[in-house]
């Protein structure tokens, strides 16, 4: 089909109607402009790139551990008990684990370096984590550090 100004109709790769694309967009548009199309075609992505790419699969179970990590008990359901959920607990576990881990990482770098001002145990931990990328990494690899500062 075509219109009065001469584009052609194009069927919405959702709901197969016949709607008229943004000449701007040219042959790129894809969807009719519904909320429902949209979201519908938004979801398959998702679901499509989920499964082929790995790199989006890592990134959404980081954003969930980060958001469920800052959202304790918000899928508690009302009249349940205070305790906390076994996830919570082990995640809880393995924070206070890291934590622990750090004192002792600074207070034996304090101790095998003589120094005691925070400023300079900060050079010397640097120094230590510069030596380590250096003898754990590869020659020639970079440690790619994504916009959270996670490190991949």
């Amino acid at each position: 089909m075509s219109t009065d100004n001469g584009a052609v109709d194009r069927r919405c790769a959702v709901c197969q109607r016949f709607f008229t694309p943004n000449p701007r967009l040219g042959d790129r548009q894809k969807l009719c402009g519904r909320k429902t199309c949209r979201q519908q075609y938004k979801n398959q992505w998702q679901r499509d790139e989920y499964v082929k790419n790995s790199r989006f699969r890592r990134n959404v179970f980081r954003r969930v551990r980060r958001w469920r990590w800052n959202h304790p008990g918000y899928s508690r359901r009302k009249g349940q008990s205070g305790s906390d959920p076994p996830v919570s607990a082990v995640l809880r576990e393995v924070s206070e684990s890291v934590l622990r881990l750090e004192f002792a990482v600074n207070g034996l770098a304090s101790h095998t370096s003589g120094c005691r001002d925070r400023e300079e145990l900060r050079a010397v931990l640097a120094r230590c984590v510069e030596r380590g990328r250096e003898v754990l990494l590869p020659v020639g690899a970079e440690e790619k550090v994504d916009r959270y500062g996670t490190r991949s």
